[in-house]
């Protein structure tokens, strides 16, 4: 069974994150593309709010003993193979995991646009995993308690 006060905590840094990105979400375009400092720490907090994620998810296939995912990618594949995410949400966090190589691999050749259109309009896909993971733990410890844990 998956430890919840682990995903817990690795979602309170989650929030932690999304809470600093939003408070720059009213930021324009003009000043994003001019202010350097602004967009590394916008790349950066999303990173690790990505690498969170990531950990959540491992977590997750760890305790519950699947396959270990080989990939980042495949970590997300893999929760939604067993039911943890919707078809939707894998959808725009294999995006956002090829976001994250991106910044981590080819960070002289970040888009800024890409940046700035996930600030403002891809913050919710992190409050979706939030909430698609815990409702399948709620799920999870309710089929376990009545004896019933299923695969």
């Amino acid at each position: 069974m998956v430890n919840q006060e682990i995903i817990t905590r690795l979602f309170s840094l989650l929030n932690q994150y999304l809470g600093e990105l939003k408070a720059e979400q009213q930021t324009t375009w003009d000043d994003f593309s001019k202010e350097l400092k602004l967009k590394r720490f916008i790349e950066r907090t999303l990173q690790m709010a990505i690498e969170v994620c990531f950990d959540a998810g491992n977590h997750i296939i760890s305790d519950e003993g699947w396959p270990e995912a080989r990939t980042n990618r495949e970590v997300f594949v893999r929760l939604n193979e067993k039911k943890v995410i919707s078809d939707s949400l894998l959808e725009d966090l294999l995006l956002m995991s090829s976001f994250r190589n991106r910044i981590v691999h080819d960070y002289a050749e970040i888009n800024p646009e890409i940046v700035y259109g996930i600030l403002k309009n891809h913050l919710k896909d992190f409050d979706s995993f939030i909430s698609e993971i815990f409702k399948w733990i709620e799920k999870n410890n309710m089929d376990t308690v009545q004896g019933e844990k299923k695969g």
